[in-house]
């Protein structure tokens, strides 16, 4: 199965948050049917820009954050997370997901870009705590559940 995940989703794995449980829940899920996720660049760099930003709001400490980046290369490495390339259509792609979404319900660009990752890797599932990205997702015809339930 193909998995998206926005970084949302990923960092509640290496943070202690809210949705941690949600996440780590569905990590097992994944994990049991062999499933990886796919990463696009952009959530990449989200999820470790979160991690530094967890730092300088004192949620956690710069060791944690090692640690987490750490384990995170090492999962990208053991292929739970594939990081794959955006291709130059992704602003194409992007463009035409605003121009049919955005005047209506006024989404971020970088929602819009996520979702463009997902259907250009014909993902089956979009993985999200971000309420707003999930209702992109799913009006753009994406299996987004709502973890949050």
């Amino acid at each position: 199965m193909r998995i998206y995940a926005d970084s949302s989703f990923i960092v509640s794995l290496y943070v202690r948050e809210l949705n941690t449980i949600a996440a780590l829940r569905e990590i097992r899920s994944i994990n049991t049917r062999g499933d990886s996720i796919y990463l696009s660049q952009l959530a990449r760099l989200e999820t470790t820009n979160a991690l530094h930003l967890a730092v300088f709001r004192h949620r956690v400490t710069r060791a944690d954050l090692t640690e987490s980046l750490k384990v995170l290369e090492s999962n990208i490495e053991a292929g739970a997370f594939r990081i794959v390339q955006s291709p130059n259509s992704i602003w194409k792609d992007a463009e035409q997901l605003s121009e049919k979404h955005v005047p209506t319900f006024g989404y971020r660009s970088l929602d819009v870009l996520h979702v463009a990752n997902a259907l250009l890797l014909n993902a089956e599932l979009f993985l999200t705590f971000d309420q707003r990205q999930r209702a992109l997702a799913l009006a753009a015809g994406l299996n987004a559940p709502d973890l949050n339930a």
